[in-house]
């Protein structure tokens, strides 16, 4: 019986293994098409000195990447270097090696944020919807018919729903004048995981870039040895009028400095720059309020939550200059947009990443180059 046990035991592991397999192997796929299609449209073939520059580093950790990564950062950046990560490497190899990602499943439902950092400003919700059950703020339950009255008394909305969603797809928004009909029509389309809030009351110097979406600081920390240490930031904003900043959405970013002040460079998804805001105004005169404030905050947090080394946070700004923690990434946090806006996107600790993931180490030739 034993024997049998640790047999059907060996055959759902190795089972589990070719499923996670196969289900980075169409991921990567899925990520590389994306690239060839979409980013790499009327960019110029790699330098040659450069590419022999990125094997020669790369070859001592692994080659399996597609090198056109760094042709399509190198080109919109106009920075050849040879440690931007690849994003299909990061996708399917080191961020499943640095997070635990079957934990993330029930972490990610947008309706567990206020219990897992309560400590931290959120935008005020008026309901939930958690596996069909209608709640509160304070997660007691509800009826469908005693949400919807708590939602009527609020002049404008925002519905998200909050699971199997990013990149700001499938969120809507409601104004009392709209009527009740148009609310409960809205209400179904999510499923039976939603969350509704008040709008954010964002401050002046984001909104001034462009009023009509809540305009983010995007976070990338990263939990190793002991410290939490802040990757990359930048402020991603939304364009012409769209309520949501997200890049998929078309929204562009601009990296932050340590100052809190913007740099004059924002990106889009797919690496087009602008030295302003389509809008008008010049993202260096935006400064983010208490902005080493913020990344204090968020490095006391991330300690909460080791078992995912790497997040992503999405930090709103209120009008008072206080943080609102709007939702943290536990896996497939965007890195594109870190590094077109701030380079590679582990920096100085870029070798000491690599050589723990592949379990490799760097000769003193391959250093020096």
């Amino acid at each position: 019986m034993t024997i049998l046990k640790e047999i059907n035991d060996i055959g759902f592991k190795l089972g589990f293994r070719l499923k996670d397999r196969l289900a980075r192997l169409i991921l990567k796929l899925k990520i590389n098409r994306k690239l060839h299609v979409k980013f790499l449209k009327g960019i110029p073939p790699m330098d040659l000195a450069y590419k022999r520059e990125v094997w020669a580093y790369w070859n001592a950790f692994t080659t399996r990447f597609d090198i056109n990564w760094h042709r399509f950062y190198a080109n919109q950046t106009g920075v050849e270097d040879k440690k931007f990560i690849p994003n299909d490497l990061y996708f399917t190899v080191i961020l499943p090696y640095m997070n635990r990602m079957n934990l993330s499943y029930g972490l990610r439902d947008k309706n567990y944020i206020a219990l897992m950092f309560p400590e931290l400003a959120q935008p005020r919700t008026i309901v939930r919807r958690v596996n069909g059950e209608w709640l509160d703020k304070n997660y007691g339950i509800l009826d469908r018919e005693r949400s919807i009255q708590f939602i009527l008394n609020e002049p404008a909305i925002i519905i998200k729903p909050t699971l199997s969603t990013g990149g700001g797809s499938g969120i809507l928004f409601w104004k009392s004048e709209e009527g009740v009909k148009s609310l409960e029509k809205k209400l179904d389309e999510p499923g039976k995981d939603l969350l509704v809030q008040a709008l954010i009351d964002q401050h002046e110097s984001l909104a001034r870039l462009h009023p009509a979406s809540v305009n983010t600081v995007r976070v990338m920390s990263f939990l190793q040895h002991g410290q939490v240490h802040i990757l990359s930031s930048v402020l991603r904003m939304g364009i012409n009028d769209s309520r949501v900043d997200n890049s998929q959405m078309g929204g562009i970013s601009a990296g932050i400095l340590a100052s809190g002040q913007l740099k004059e460079i924002a990106y889009t998804k797919e690496g087009y720059a602008y030295d302003r805001h389509p809008q008008g105004g010049r993202f260096e005169d935006c400064i983010i309020p208490n902005f080493q404030d913020i990344l204090d905050l968020l490095c006391a947090m991330h300690a909460r939550i080791a078992h995912f080394r790497l997040m992503s946070w999405d930090i709103a700004i209120a009008k008072d200059g206080s943080p609102i923690l709007v939702e943290p990434n536990y896996w497939r946090g965007s890195i594109d947009l870190h590094q077109l806006s701030n380079g590679p996107l582990f920096g100085e600790l870029t070798d000491e990443v690599l050589e723990e993931v592949f379990g490799k180490h760097l000769h003193e030739s391959i250093k020096a180059v």
